[in-house]
């Protein structure tokens, strides 16, 4: 089993990576980082509460006209959905 310790420090390398990818531009970055403090059940820490409620309220505000606009695509122009899926689901049968 993984311990703690190793748990908290491959989170804090992961947020540091979408941090820096949020920072250059990446919408995506912010939900995957949200994600990964859920999933290890971790608070958020604070660029990241920083960041959401900023784009949380931009919302409210009506400065945007969609989550696309704040979190970026689901699917981007250039992917097929159906590849994406097949490809999802045949990734861990590769692994």
């Amino acid at each position: 089993m993984i311990s703690e310790e190793d748990t908290d420090k491959y989170l804090a390398e992961v947020l540091e990576i979408l941090k820096e990818r949020f920072e250059g531009g990446d919408k995506t970055a912010l939900l995957y980082a949200i994600h990964h403090c859920l999933l290890m059940k971790r608070p958020l820490p604070e660029w990241l509460r920083l960041a959401f409620l900023h784009t949380y309220q931009a919302h409210a505000r009506f400065e945007i006209r969609s989550w696309d606009q704040m979190f970026g695509r689901p699917v981007p122009k250039s992917k097929h959905l159906k590849t994406e899926r097949r490809n999802a689901e045949l990734r861990p049968l590769i692994i």
